[in-house]
């Protein structure tokens, strides 16, 4: 948008800038910038500072009166490097009367959203919005009709009338003031579809400091794309990427993808990369283009301000932090509506029911603060539907879901863009469709359908349909297994969704000693948190399995490695029962503990951990697991024991030293044989393609830290006849890894196939 900014100008008040203070502005850098001229309100011409400075002798008027110079001045907003500049206006006498720059975030698309027949029939048209693309349309429209009346309205088109830039041609055109406009036909421009239901956005905001940026987003990693998606469900233009190390990729989601050293050039490039890489920064010089982290952005909605705040809550406690978040930025908390299973109420809170809250709600600023995964049900608790929530976090994926797969939704989107598939939106009926129209719309693309019923996918064609899943939180799992019924896959590339929709809803439960465990684990009555393949027959060879995510039945819709493995055992007529402990997120020392506490029970003939991938970042504290940490944070404050620091030994060494402990257990205690597979991950092969990256890399640091691990353990294996690295053997099949570490059913069973070619030897001994 084309506006004045009337406030603060590079810490000048608009008092003090007089022809003293454009030389200190000029003396800071900005010799070659642009000034529009004007005389008595008069668009005159556009000059650079320094001739401003220099060619004119004190206050003498410098044009003639009536002067126009009009198309020198259209030529020189056709070039799309000077629109994008901050342009000064300055008067006759040379005092800076304000800014004029087009508004980045505010440009719409350049058509109407009235169809053309529609408003060559109507005789008066009015036009509230002013940006770039609307005014080129404008222009256009006027020289190629006659007898029309426009009546224009906004500080942008102040600017242009006064500039003579808008064209009449046969045409009136009007400024007019009135918040009435009778007998016009309003023409908006680039309207985001909007559907009736409660939906949220964030407390944050863009900072108005930088809407006249175009802004870039780092393309290295993972995380990268991850930053891009938030941006665009928050409603941020991104006009591009910016790679470097000789990315062989030219467009993203059909966006460009351009080299450090083309920014350089650019103006008013804003450049985004992640929080904590403030080291990239360096690939620039002079501070062009701006580089900010991902936080940096954001300011809290100045909206937020008008209103009185009500806080949304299931959980006390969390209702009490956000409160207190919400106060250092200067905002207060008017009152708090329970929602949900807690009715416990706030000290010194003014409460707010439930009923109020949905019939006076135009009067309320809503912050939603959940501590729940399903922060849905309580939205869907509030029958109105025009619900505005805000959320605390700085993108609307606040506390939303357990598992987000940003990254790879705009990874696999942008396979489906090039592959010119048909784009399907399941379900519309969540807090996240806007938010996913508003996602589509900023990538300049369209969705094609909208659909709720299930049936009415049965009929497209697979290989041409890409489907955005986007069914309340509670029915993705059976979403997932539906579409998959139809024959869309994740594992095939057209259909998958904001969370990892590879995964089921793990509820857990707090283990006492291990921090957490899976629910349905638990309801094995006779083996608590154990899956048992096998009939339990006195001459079964007995197997424990330990691991994390990569090795249970619980966390996928794709057959675990153990559970593949003991069909073929069983196919083959082997004898064997398969007890499977792995659990999501355990760690060699979690599988440790386990062993201690539950495997002796099961009187094992073999022991087999499946680990690595969730040991490469080092704690400080190995053997006081991140699970324990949070419940003993939630009850103690931060006032207890971790033990001893381990400052010493590698995240690898650490590893290793909790398998040899699992190694003597079984063998001198449980008289077991014991096994330990260094189990594969993507992440640390030695070289990732820049497609690759934006998979399978998280970040640089991460990436560093798996290909030490991977190199230090390769090393111990060696020393060790029970160890047997798998690291390597699906470095050549990067289609059966969905993240960088877990994989389909085709990896699973390569994995189980390798497993089982160690282990075949114990049933000969059997």
């Amino acid at each position: 948008m084309l506006e004045f900014v009337r406030k603060e100008v590079w810490c000048m008040e608009e008092a003090e800038i007089t022809r003293a203070s454009l030389l200190s502005f000029f003396l800071n850098g900005h010799r070659e910038d642009i000034v529009v001229l004007l005389n008595r309100g008069v668009f005159c011409k556009y000059m650079t500072y320094e001739s401003l400075l220099y060619d004119i002798p004190g206050n003498d008027c410098f044009v003639t009166a009536g002067e126009n110079i009009f198309y020198e001045a259209e030529s020189f907003f056709e070039e799309k490097v000077n629109r994008l500049r901050l342009l000064p206006v300055v008067d006759c006498g040379g005092n800076l009367i304000s800014f004029l720059r087009w508004n980045n975030q505010k440009r719409e698309n350049g058509q109407p959203d009235q169809r053309l027949e529609e408003i060559e029939k109507a005789a008066r048209l009015l036009l509230r919005e002013c940006s770039e693309s609307i005014y080129l349309w404008l222009r256009d429209f006027l020289k190629e009709h006659t007898g029309k009346e426009f009546v224009l309205q906004g500080e942008g088109w102040e600017v242009l009338t006064a500039c003579q830039a808008v064209p009449m041609g046969g045409n009136i055109v009007t400024m007019s003031m009135e918040e009435e406009i009778s007998d016009a036909l309003e023409l908006t421009f680039g309207r985001i579809p909007q559907i009736i239901v409660n939906s949220v956005k964030s407390m944050w905001e863009l900072k108005e400091a930088y809407y006249s940026y175009r802004i870039f987003v780092r393309l290295e990693n993972k995380a990268d794309v991850d930053i891009f998606t938030r941006l665009a469900f928050s409603g941020i233009r991104v006009e591009g990427f910016c790679s470097s190390g000789g990315n062989s990729l030219c467009t993203f989601l059909d966006k460009p993808v351009w080299e450090p050293q083309v920014l350089l050039e650019e103006p008013d490039v804003l450049l985004v990369f992640p929080d904590g890489q403030e080291s990239w920064k360096e690939k620039f010089t002079n501070g062009k283009p701006l580089c900010l982290s991902y936080s940096a952005l954001f300011e809290v909605r100045r909206e937020l301000q008008e209103q009185q705040i009500v806080i949304l809550y299931d959980s006390s406690q969390e209702a009490k932090r956000i409160t207190g978040n919400l106060e250092k930025h200067g905002l207060q908390v008017w009152g708090y509506c329970p929602i949900g299973v807690s009715q416990n109420k706030i000290a010194d809170g003014k409460m707010v029911s439930k009923e109020e809250l949905m019939k006076r709600a135009d009067c309320y600023h809503i912050i939603l603060a959940s501590a729940t995964v399903y922060f849905e049900k309580s939205l869907y608790a509030l029958q109105n539907k025009n619900l505005q929530i805000f959320v605390p976090g700085r993108d609307i994926f606040y506390r939303a879901t357990l598992y987000i797969m940003l990254g790879n939704v705009c990874w696999y989107l942008d396979k489906a863009f090039q592959a010119g598939k048909k784009m399907v939106l399941y379900g519309a009926d969540t807090c996240f469709t806007n938010a996913w129209l508003s996602f589509f719309y900023r990538l300049g693309k369209e969705v094609d359908n909208i659909v709720n019923d299930i049936y009415d996918l049965a009929y497209e064609d697979t290989s041409d349909t890409f489907i955005i899943l986007n069914n309340k939180i509670e029915q993705w799992v059976s979403s997932c297994e539906l579409l998959e019924s139809l024959g869309f896959s994740e594992f095939n590339e057209n259909y998958a969704g904001l969370y990892a929709v590879s995964y089921r809803h793990l509820e857990e439960k707090k283990d006492v000693t291990l921090g957490h465990v899976t629910g349905t684990l638990l309801d094995n009555t006779r083996y608590p948190g154990f899956s048992v393949y096998g009939g339990e027959e006195a001459q079964d060879l007995r197997i424990v399995i330990l691991g994390g995510s990569t090795s249970t039945s619980e966390a996928y819709r794709v057959p675990c490695w153990p559970q593949l493995m003991y069909e073929r055992l069983h196919h083959e007529g082997k004898c064997v029962t398969i007890y499977n402990g792995a659990v999501d997120g355990y760690t060699s020392c979690a599988e440790l503990y386990k062993l201690i506490r539950d495997v002796g029970r099961l009187n094992p003939h073999v022991v087999v951990s499946f680990s690595g991938v969730n040991n490469i970042v080092k704690e400080e504290y190995p053997y006081t697991f991140q699970h324990l940490n949070h419940i003993f944070n939630d009850i103690f404050r931060d006032d207890y024991s971790k033990g001893l620091r381990e400052e010493a030994l590698s995240a690898a060494q650490i590893w290793v030293q909790q398998e040899q402990m699992m190694e003597a257990i079984c063998r001198s205690v449980y008289h077991a044989q014991f096994f330990c597979f260094v189990q594969p991950m993507y992440l640390s092969k030695g070289e990732l393609l820049a497609g690759e990256r934006l998979k399978f890399e998280h970040d640089e640091s991460y990436r560093r830290a798996a290909l030490k691990f991977r190199a230090e353990a390769s090393e111990i294996a060696r020393k060790f006849a029970w160890m047997v690295d798998l690291q390597d053997i699906l470095d050549e099949s990067p289609e059966v890894f969905f993240d960088s570490m877990h994989v389909d059913g085709a990896g699973n069973r390569m994995i189980a196939d390798a497993v089982y070619a160690h282990l075949i030897g114990e049933f000969k001994e059997k």
